[in-house]
């Protein structure tokens, strides 16, 4: 009878850890006591990926390297497009075209191509200035997929005209507009970092070029004459200014803000003007690179620009150009 009860006991007690193991096994987890998901960073490493691979062919010359380094960028910009619902081009894919030979974008790559050292002192010693500056400039095929003809068409840039390019990086566009105004026209490159204008003063003095004019601009004032100019452009800049949902819907900083740089900017276009802004659709409120259209057309109206067309550039489903004159 003693053997019966311990050998229920036993069974018994392995019946329970079954059932506990089990349990745990298949419960829902409490999202609650786990917290918030970690979420993939797009800007801190979706780029990274390959960069191993790319560094390795550029030492050793090894092809087999460069096409496993392209394979690799390319699935970068795939896991970013699942992950944050929009896509990220990964700037590294035309460099690699550029060294395969496959390299169809448009004939600015010697004024904008970096060149081989400094990719390389990038990928072993990487820093921020270092990154925006190779990357802004190797966006492939880039004036074709931002529809700079059509901009150009509707915003009046044209041989002879006096332009800006406000908040223009390390100037891809500017040498781009500096084609196409000619020799008596002339491009402002405006941006408030000087770093970067100090980069395309000399880059246009080392290729002979003497229609760029730099100018540092300051947080809310681009720094022009009044009715000094025939056009502007802004490329991936307005979401600099407003960089939340909150902010673009806030009075207040629009009032201290967003008010006094665009007047800035309205006072020196003249009469007549137009300005074409570029940027990203907020698919994602917690992505700061991005600004709602409809913010834009309600902050230039109040401005007194007047809204004139919006032109597909890129991806339209996160890409936009909309055009304003004054």
């Amino acid at each position: 009878m003693r053997s019966f009860y311990k050998s229920s006991l036993i069974l018994f007690f392995v019946i329970l850890i079954s059932l506990g193991v089990s349990f745990l096994m298949f419960r829902k987890p409490n999202e609650e006591a786990a917290g918030p998901p970690v979420r993939y960073n797009a800007y801190a490493e979706y780029d990274k990926p390959g960069q191993a691979e790319l560094l390795g062919y550029l030492e050793t010359g090894d092809k087999r390297r460069l096409e496993a380094a392209e394979r690799r960028f390319i699935e970068s910009e795939e896991k970013i497009e699942k992950i944050y619902g929009f896509f990220q081009p990964n700037p590294w894919v035309p460099y690699v075209q550029y060294l395969k030979g496959e390299y169809d974008g448009p004939d600015l790559i010697s004024e904008i191509l970096p060149t081989k050292n400094e990719v390389v002192s990038f990928l072993k010693n990487p820093d921020p200035y270092k990154r925006h500056r190779i990357y802004y400039c190797i966006r492939p095929k880039r004036a074709q997929d931002d529809r700079m003809e059509k901009i150009d068409e509707i915003t009046c840039v044209k041989k002879g005209s006096v332009g800006a390019d406000i908040g223009c990086g390390f100037g891809y566009h500017v040498f781009y507009f500096s084609k196409i105004v000619g020799n008596n026209g002339r491009v402002y490159a405006i941006d408030i970092d000087e770093r970067r204008t100090e980069y395309i003063k000399k880059r246009a003095r080392s290729k002979g070029i003497e229609n760029i004019i730099t100018v540092k601009s300051e947080t809310r004032n681009i720094c022009m004459p009044q009715d000094s100019l025939d056009w502007a452009f802004m490329f991936d800049v307005y979401h600099c200014v407003v960089s939340s949902v909150e902010k673009e819907n806030s009075e207040e900083y629009f009032d201290s803000n967003i008010k006094p740089w665009l007047e800035s900017i309205r006072s020196a276009l003249k009469p007549g003007a137009r300005i074409a802004i570029c940027d990203c659709r907020r698919k994602n409120p917690g992505v700061t690179s991005q600004v709602n259209p409809s913010a834009v057309k309600k902050h230039m109206r109040r401005i007194g620009f007047k809204y004139v067309t919006m032109i597909d550039i890129g991806n339209k489903k996160y890409f936009y150009c909309m055009v304003f004159q004054k």
